[in-house]
């Protein structure tokens, strides 16, 4: 939790916002958490409208997620006109998503897809224990991981994350 300069509101809150596509691409993991807990949907009703935009595609490519991807990788940790803050938050909440990714290709080797739509009728109808504690752990994991980076990214500090951390410093060392 390093300070490196100050920064300004803007760049708190822009800090804090990068964290939406983790959030955003984590959502569908928590299906089975949802049916245990509905209260989890009224309390994240804003998310699954957000969700519903961010699911657009194009000819079967998901170009919403493609395009927020390489436009933070792209427009903001190699711009070094933005702040550091920002850029290390950006690349920390891409680091976050690529993981979340290599969970979506994991499940797509077992041929296990057709759990992470949102309109999944019954979650639990015979899923077995293992891959309901893989998709919470997912969910929760990135839900806390971006809690955690985004208090401190609103105090103008650096979340320490212990692996992505250090991926997020080396990409954004200049």
């Amino acid at each position: 939790m390093t300070w490196r300069g100050s920064s300004t509101p803007t760049d708190r809150l822009l800090s804090s916002l990068v964290y939406l596509l983790p959030v955003m691409e984590a959502l569908p993991f928590g299906i089975f958490l949802f049916s245990q807990i509905p209260v989890l949907v009224t309390i994240l009703s804003p998310l699954f409208y957000l969700r519903q935009f961010y699911d657009l595609s194009v000819g079967g490519l998901a170009i919403v997620p493609l395009l927020a991807f390489f436009g933070l990788f792209l427009g903001v940790v190699r711009n070094s006109s933005c702040s550091h803050l920002l850029r290390f938050n950006a690349m920390q909440a891409l680091l976050i998503t690529i993981g979340i990714y290599l969970g979506e290709i994991l499940l797509q080797i077992l041929g296990i897809t057709q759990i992470l739509s949102l309109g999944f009728a019954d979650p639990q109808s015979h899923a077995p224990i293992l891959l309901v504690v893989f998709f919470q752990i997912i969910f929760l994991g990135t839900i806390a991981l971006c809690g955690y980076s985004t208090f401190f990214a609103l105090q103008g500090l650096y979340g320490e994350v212990p692996v992505i951390s250090e991926a997020a410093y080396r990409q954004t060392r200049y």
